[in-house]
């Protein structure tokens, strides 16, 4: 796991790469580090492979003979396309969608859902070591973008970025700080479907979100 004090630096080796992928004059209100949620009582969904965006896969290993073997063997152990562990399904029932709000599960909405692309979108495949994924809010869009890790471990953020998904911002209805996991935050859009996403570094993105729902407030 990535901790607080690593993601936000890896967040500010990103800030200027982002700021060379999105369209001249455009802000950014937030940037996080997305991290994999912690081990609790509701797993994250895996999502289908063919949902999983391709990223990196142009990348070639360089350097010594042992850094590119255990680089290689390390991958070959995460199933060769930063495959995340097996999980849950993404429920998008209408039926039980008010039996989820009012258990205050993590995930409702299917795979096809805005929130079940978004879900999948951090959880990009590639033949690279690890893949870290950055969550960004302009003014106008809710984007998530790629940086590859360092050739030999994933605890250090490699040489370039990637965007991948997007959506208007207009179609970001709520956020929601969780009411027991700290640093995980719920995302909710227009078609009534929602996310967790655990972001390790928010004190310093989040604040500067208007409109964040405090722990416990009702699901809308």
């Amino acid at each position: 796991m990535i901790d607080s004090v690593r993601a936000a630096e890896f967040a500010e080796v990103m800030r200027p790469r982002v700021a060379e992928l999105l369209e001249a004059r455009t802000s950014v209100v937030a940037l996080c580090f997305i991290e994999r949620l912690p081990l609790w009582k509701e797993a994250e969904p895996a999502a289908p492979t063919e949902m999983r965006p391709e990223v990196f896969n142009n990348l070639r290993r360089s350097g010594n003979v042992f850094s590119k073997v255990w680089a290689a063997s390390y991958q070959l152990f995460l199933g060769g396309d930063n495959k995340p562990p097996a999980g849950p399904n993404f429920s998008g029932d209408p039926s039980k969608r008010e039996k989820y709000k009012e258990s205050n599960r993590a995930f409702w909405g299917g795979w096809n859902s805005v929130a079940g692309q978004l879900e999948a979108a951090t959880q990009p495949r590639s033949g690279w070591l690890c893949i870290h994924s950055f969550l960004v809010l302009t003014p106008e869009h809710l984007q998530v973008f790629y940086a590859p890790s360092a050739q030999a471990t994933e605890y250090e953020v490699g040489e370039g970025a990637q965007a991948g998904w997007q959506i208007p911002r207009s179609r970001l209805s709520w956020i929601r700080k969780h009411h027991k996991k700290e640093g995980c935050f719920e995302f909710g859009f227009d078609d009534g479907s929602w996310c967790t996403l655990y972001l390790p570094a928010h004190e310093e993105a989040m604040p500067q979100i208007p409109g964040i729902l405090a722990a416990g407030a009702p699901t809308p």
